[in-house]
């Protein structure tokens, strides 16, 4: 996403946003030492910049719908593997979760009891949206920015120098 904002006080003329969208959903335990593989939803089914492999064969779960949002069947379909996961390591765990309407548990989950954050708490007492998330977005921000720089520097076009295929 390109900077939003400036130094320069007046109002200059910009570049049009770009609507192509990511979601990531990020899972870990209560201290952050132990971290699932993001779930990555985008709006292509198979990306040209995946070059005919799937997110799998890239080293993380992908998948796809028309908003690239969580749905309720996304959601479920990887409870559904995370706890066939776990039954084959014998594990059992507690998913915390804030309460949108997507996340809603699949039946027949038998190694993951999930709770849901009351409404309106999960910025209280959920760390990962101050503390992971926060760190993830800071670290994209800068790639995207750099890359950005670099493609300037490369002339490439300024209203293009943030376009991602």
């Amino acid at each position: 996403m390109p900077p939003d904002r400036g130094l320069f006080e007046k109002a200059t003329l910009g570049v049009k946003g770009n609507k192509t969208r990511l979601t990531y959903a990020f899972t870990m335990n209560a201290d952050g030492s132990k971290k699932l593989c993001p779930i990555i939803i985008g709006k292509a089914a198979k990306p040209r910049a995946f070059r005919k492999k799937s997110g799998g064969e890239l080293g993380f779960y992908y998948r796809s719908n028309v908003k690239a949002w969580m749905t309720t069947a996304l959601y479920q379909e990887w409870l559904l593997d995370w706890d066939r996961k776990l039954q084959w390591q014998q594990c059992h765990v507690l998913l915390l979760q804030d309460n949108f309407s997507g996340h809603v548990p699949p039946e027949g989950i038998m190694n993951i009891h999930v709770e849901n954050f009351a409404p309106n708490l999960t910025a209280h007492v959920q760390p990962a949206d101050a503390g992971i998330i926060r760190c993830f977005k800071a670290c994209y921000q800068s790639a995207f920015i750099d890359r950005a720089l670099d493609r300037y520097e490369a002339n490439v076009s300024v209203a293009s120098i943030y376009d991602i295929d």
